[in-house]
């Protein structure tokens, strides 16, 4: 049996999803579903592969999980602020209801490659990850442990 192994850090952590998705969908077949998604893909990681230290772990759907190195907070926070602009604009194309929500944390990570024998890819989980995909209130939210960082000078 192959062991996956992990690295504990510190992480920005960010998802970003499109509200209005489903309904948009419902008036889409399959074929102009994945390719709206795919020039999705294409114009975030333009943007985000900007910044040296931003990565895309994953795609899910019409969301996607990034992640920045602590030393680089702040240029996660501009490049995640951008992300939006740049996205929000490319919705325009299909719409005045499709539109980026982004909702970001800071905080210890396990990460590492995992998967299958044939399949690993890069991932990071842990309390800091759950915390992130449970912020709510806003198109634009920073978690307070993100806002503490930032406030400390730590970026």
């Amino acid at each position: 049996m192959h062991k996956n192994s992990s690295k504990t850090c510190k992480m920005l952590v960010a998802f970003a999803d499109i509200n209005g998705f489903v309904k948009f969908c419902s008036r889409k077949n399959p074929s102009e579903i994945f390719k709206f998604l795919s020039e999705f893909y294409l114009h975030s990681g333009n943007v985000i592969s900007k910044y040296q230290s931003g990565k895309i772990v994953k795609f899910m759907g019409d969301s996607m999980l990034i992640v920045f190195d602590e030393n680089f907070v702040k240029e996660g926070v501009d490049s995640l602020k951008e992300l939006q602009s740049q996205i929000d604009k490319f919705l325009l194309n299909f719409g005045k209801d499709l539109t980026l929500s982004i909702k970001a944390n800071f905080g210890e990570v396990a990460c590492g490659e995992i998967g299958t024998e044939t399949d690993k890819r890069f991932d990071v989980f842990g309390n800091t990850v759950n915390k992130a995909a449970l912020l709510t209130d806003g198109d634009f939210v920073l978690s307070e442990d993100l806002k503490n960082f930032i406030k400390k000078g730590f970026v």
